[in-house]
């Protein structure tokens, strides 16, 4: 029998899936395949390896709706695809580009056994607004800006309808097929426990979100989104990972909220919100332009930087323990909700590697493992930036104070105040900086440093001229007295 199949990726999801529609489109049965590579790089993401089991649950739960199958095989995509290909070939093959190197090379893999056997393959890009290759310079080279991305974006970027999932006839196939929990994806208890108390995963619920996003917090979007403690994000960074909804959906969503909206300013905090999407998606077009940027820094004379080798201190950093309240809240956060705010994000991972000194791959590694949203792409852009590896050369560095932070980011101390309980009766003056309090203040709220909450592990002055100094010496990065939040902002 004549078939066609649609291989489920980082697409989890029915509406809008360009691929999944035009295999649906194409007069033939379809076989929808998921593939579970072991030796993926997410192989070590506990968090991610929770919310992929029960977005793949959601996925299933749909597609029986519609009297869909979903093929579940583990190995590796070359090997999946030979299995089924003794089962009988499929006209065409039908999927959503990644843009990790791991995927694009076993991509390349199938792509040679395919066309060796006369099969069809059809590429899409549908968890990104535009096809990377469809978005250079003049001369043809990629954009090492943002700002300059986003400009050229917002020109070549036509909106486009929302594609549906069409009628068509399932395959009725007879290879073997692994039930979800043969993944064996909830190995983390700490994750799984936690998953159920924030989230849930899946297509309805993203688009859930979306909405809520709109009706609720993107009007104080532009203005609050800074700030940690007034929770105005959209959360919607798991649900776009998975591709449990697209960015164009967003947008739809966004323009949809503009028209019935009464606000004044709804067009600008829609542009606000969806440029702040498409940092995400820069940093899929980065990696896709520059694949070794998973391992290697951009900057090419940061490879021998002199970073320290402290386990005392990651492990501090890790558990929320390093005397610096608002780094300590981001991390709690990051291990009670498998997510942590944008900023927040930040303000960790400068203070582990300026203060702490510790290798950027180090917090990469961390932050892949125990995040719900744990994305290749994003992962090591970011903390490339954070490791002063922005691939445009910077003309100067300024040393981040986790207090000015604190004080800039958290001022009345709210997001302090819910992941750091032990210091909720202290005055807010003193809650950035509890080293600084007078004892009998200490003692009126019930904080024993060293004991109840930590000292500073380490002095943050001296040490961000340190690392300042190494910059100097590296590169040709400029000291500059400059207050951290305007280079953060």
């Amino acid at each position: 029998m004549s078939y066609v199949i649609h291989w489920f990726r980082q697409d989890l999801r029915l509406k809008d899936n360009p691929a999944l529609h035009d295999a649906c489109k194409s007069g033939y049965p379809v076989l929808l395949l998921y593939t579970h590579d072991e030796n993926s790089p997410y192989k070590n993401g506990d968090a991610h390896n929770v919310w992929l089991h029960h977005s793949l649950l959601s996925l299933k739960e749909s597609l029986d709706a519609k009297n869909f199958k979903l093929l579940i095989m583990k190995g590796s995509s070359t090997e999946v695809f030979k299995k089924i290909l003794s089962y009988g070939k499929p006209q065409s093959v039908y999927y959503n580009e990644c843009y990790d190197s791991y995927t694009r090379d076993a991509d390349q893999r199938v792509s040679y056994l395919l066309e060796e056997n006369n099969i069809h393959c059809h590429r899409y890009h549908g968890n990104v607004f535009i096809d990377p290759d469809h978005i250079l310079e003049d001369n043809g080279s990629y954009y090492t800006d943002f700002l300059a991305y986003w400009n050229a974006l917002n020109k070549q970027c036509n909106p486009k309808p929302i594609c549906s999932f069409p009628k068509a006839k399932p395959h009725p196939y007879s290879i073997p097929c692994l039930d979800i929990e043969d993944l064996a994806l909830l190995t983390s208890y700490h994750w799984k426990e936690y998953f159920s108390k924030y989230w849930k995963a899946g297509e309805a619920s993203a688009i859930k979100r979306v909405r809520e996003f709109y009706k609720y917090n993107a009007k104080h979007y532009p203005k609050d989104k800074v700030y940690p403690g007034t929770d105005c994000s959209s959360k919607l960074s798991c649900h776009l990972h998975f591709g449990e909804v697209s960015p164009w959906q967003i947008l739809e969503e966004g323009n949809k909220w503009i028209e019935k909206s009464k606000e004044k300013n709804a067009s600008k905090a829609v542009e606000c919100f969806i440029k702040d999407i498409a940092t995400r998606e820069y940093s899929q077009y980065m990696l896709y332009h520059r694949p070794e940027m998973e391992t290697s820094p951009i900057r090419d004379e940061l490879n021998n930087f002199p970073w320290a080798e402290n386990q005392h201190y990651f492990n501090a950093w890790k558990q929320g323990m390093t005397g610096y309240p608002i780094v300590d809240a981001a991390m709690r956060q990051l291990m009670s909700m498998g997510w942590c705010h944008s900023r927040a994000r930040i303000i960790a991972a400068t203070f582990l590697l300026q203060d702490l000194k510790i290798h950027w791959q180090e917090g990469q590694k961390w932050y892949l493992k125990n995040l719900f949203d744990a994305d290749i792409a994003s992962n090591a852009y970011n903390w490339q930036l954070m490791a002063w590896n922005e691939s445009t050369t910077l003309p100067y560095y300024c040393a981040f104070s986790p207090e000015k932070e604190s004080k800039h980011h958290d001022p009345k101390c709210e997001y302090i105040k819910r992941w750091i309980p032990e210091l909720k009766n202290l005055p807010v003056k003193y809650m950035h900086a509890p080293w600084k309090a007078p004892k009998e203040v200490l003692k009126k709220a019930g904080v024993i440093l060293d004991q109840t909450y930590p000292l500073p592990i380490i002095d943050h002055n001296v040490v961000a001229k340190e690392t300042l100094k190494l910059l100097h010496q590296k590169t040709q990065i400029k000291k500059e007295s400059v207050n951290a939040r305007e280079l953060a902002d």
